[in-house]
């Protein structure tokens, strides 16, 4: 039989993996935790990252349904006849908002390959709006 203690520590899992700690302290020395306590603490410690785990997928679920939301409006606008224009500035737009970045710039290769930013959404995206450069040697989007 174990003694009672006065502080038990037991690990938080997620996917048997380690995320936290769940701490039981008492405040006193007349209440000890015991042995069945810590069977209370480690189905609470259990529960915890079960529902840590839940949290984290339904997140990824939300996340993975919103880029495709955003995929298939953005292909629709291609399709429609859109201006091609128009439908950079929106991908620019939406990657932004969906990736949480501050700045996002598609670049179009042009003849030569040359890459230039023909959109840019986010901070400074007028400073970058234009701008361009030439890939690397050896890069397939140079031209011969």
């Amino acid at each position: 039989m174990q003694r009672p203690q006065d502080e038990v520590p037991l690990p938080v899992l997620r996917s048997a993996r380690f995320d936290a700690v769940l701490r039981r302290i008492t405040e006193s020395a007349v209440t000890l935790v015991d042995a069945q306590d810590e069977a209370v603490l480690r189905t609470l410690a259990a529960a915890a990252g079960v529902a840590i785990d839940n949290a984290r997928l339904y997140e990824d679920s939300r996340r993975r349904e919103r880029w495709l939301a955003a995929s298939s409006e953005l292909t629709r606008s291609l399709l429609s006849g859109t201006d091609p224009e128009q439908v950079l500035h929106r991908v620019a737009a939406t990657v932004r908002m969906l990736s949480g970045a501050d700045l996002v710039t598609p670049a179009v290769p042009f003849d030569g390959g040359e890459l230039v930013i023909e959109a840019a959404d986010g901070e400074g995206a007028e400073q970058v709006h234009g701008h361009g450069r030439q890939p690397p040697p050896g890069n397939p989007q140079a031209a011969p």
